[in-house]
């Protein structure tokens, strides 16, 4: 029996300049036990008796405790919205106003994960992978992701100017954005010109109407007498599991698509429908390493079930499942409680996809975070070289070179696309 109706996240954390999430709850008051009444009454104690006690609210240290308990727990993928900002920050109505990027919290630094196709964000050359340090020049260590999210975002038409790190340099780039009303179009199609009989199919992410989209494009495309697809997948980091299901829907037939393995370690399987309009068609997906999310869910289902050859570069590594829970201050707890596995039982959670079909390098986020902060971490302390007390002048080159590296805030160049070119040739075997 297929499940579905409940509004599935995979992994979330896409607070970015959209946010969607798993399902909402809302908790019955229960009797507070004594560890917990010891937790209030050292915050009554702080409000009644403390020298400074004016200099905050209740608020203020609700807010300090809760987020206390995220800190302990350490997981990226889980955070706190605040009262005030539970509204602006989790919505998820298809459309807002900001640049249009989509990041995550990896290693304590904000990265961008990937820009929209046609966002401010991309025309102004913000890329995967750039390390978010200042948001027009208020710096962001420390802040939550919420809290960047919110000093991005903004009304249509104003500015702001993101410094970045690009990874492996120690000098930031500073990128001006001038905001806009995101609209998002998930999936683009056309016919390759040189290969008339593949199409192409990009989805950037997955959104409530991507499904819909999907089927409409398969059946233009079948229209003009397509005979394979390649499917790509890069740059996606995920969005709704049910419309990743509803995507499988179209090439796997009552099929299992993903488990859901929870706390308790309960396993759940989730199914795809029967009667999908490319079935038969044969099928090449592209992934890369900012592939993520909802789309490793997909790509995994596809490699499980043979049914499609995936090309490219190790993806993300992102499989962890979110829950909403709204609190009785009208504020959003946003708390890792599942991990997704493929059909076949692999763990996406930190260690991704390997593709079928190697193509350039693959890029481990992770690491990339780790180099820059040691690159930044060298360079700050060593900022006059007659310090170092050496005369190795390879290593006093090597030093000064790599703390003078500044990239230019370019575009990607998808001049050469080795991946493409990849898929078509499978495609045309």
């Amino acid at each position: 029996m297929t499940i579905r109706g409940i509004t599935l996240f995979a992994s979330a954390i896409l607070i970015s300049a959209m946010l969607f999430f798993a399902f909402w709850i809302t908790r019955p008051a229960q009797k507070l036990d004594p560890d917990i009444q010891s937790i209030e009454k050292s915050i009554d104690l702080i409000l009644s008796s403390y020298v400074d006690k004016d200099s905050f609210t209740s608020d203020d240290l609700l807010a300090s405790a809760i987020q206390g308990l995220l800190d302990y727990i350490d997981d990226p993928y889980s955070s706190y919205a605040p009262p005030e900002m539970f509204e602006v920050s989790f919505n998820y109505s298809g459309q807002f106003q900001g640049i249009g990027a989509e990041v995550a919290l990896k290693g304590g630094q904000i990265i961008i994960e990937s820009p929209l196709d046609g966002s401010p964000a991309q025309r102004a050359g913000l890329l995967p992978g750039d390390i978010v340090i200042a948001v027009d020049g208020t710096s962001v260590e420390g802040k939550s992701l919420i809290e960047t999210v919110l000093l991005i975002r903004g009304p249509k038409g104003s500015e702001v100017v993101l410094s970045v790190l690009r990874p492996g340099s120690s000098l930031p780039i500073t990128i001006s954005i001038i905001r806009g009303t995101i609209t998002q179009e998930s999936v683009n199609f056309y016919v390759l010109e040189e290969e008339k009989t593949i199409g192409y199919v990009r989805i950037s992410t997955f959104q409530a109407n991507t499904p819909e989209q999907l089927k409409s494009a398969i059946s233009v495309l079948k229209e003009q007498n397509v005979q394979s697809l390649i499917l790509d997948l890069r740059d996606n980091s995920g969005g709704l599991v049910d419309s990743a299901i509803a995507v499988l829907d179209e090439f796997l037939d009552s099929v299992v698509a993903v488990s859901l393995v929870d706390a308790s370690g309960n396993k759940q399987e989730f199914l795809t429908n029967d009667g999908g309009s490319a079935l038969d068609l044969p099928l090449v997906v592209m992934i890369n390493s900012f592939s993520a999310s909802a789309s490793e869910l997909t790509a995994g289902a596809l490699q499980d079930h043979n049914r499609a050859t995936l090309v490219g570069a190790k993806t993300f590594g992102k499989g962890t499942f979110n829950t909403l829970f709204k609190l009785p201050n009208e504020g959003g707890f946003y708390l890792s409680t599942g991990r997704w596995q493929t059909p076949s039982g692999r763990m996406i959670e930190g260690n991704g996809l390997q593709p079928d079909v190697l193509v350039g390098p693959s890029v481990n986020v992770n690491d990339l975070v780790e180099v820059g902060t040691a690159v930044r971490s060298l360079c700050s302390s060593v900022s006059d070289l007659s310090t170092l007390g050496t005369d190795n002048e390879d290593l006093l080159n090597a030093i000064k070179v790599v703390c003078s590296i500044k990239p230019s805030p370019g575009h990607s160049s998808d001049s050469n696309d080795e991946v493409l070119e990849t898929a078509i040739r499978i495609s045309t075997k």
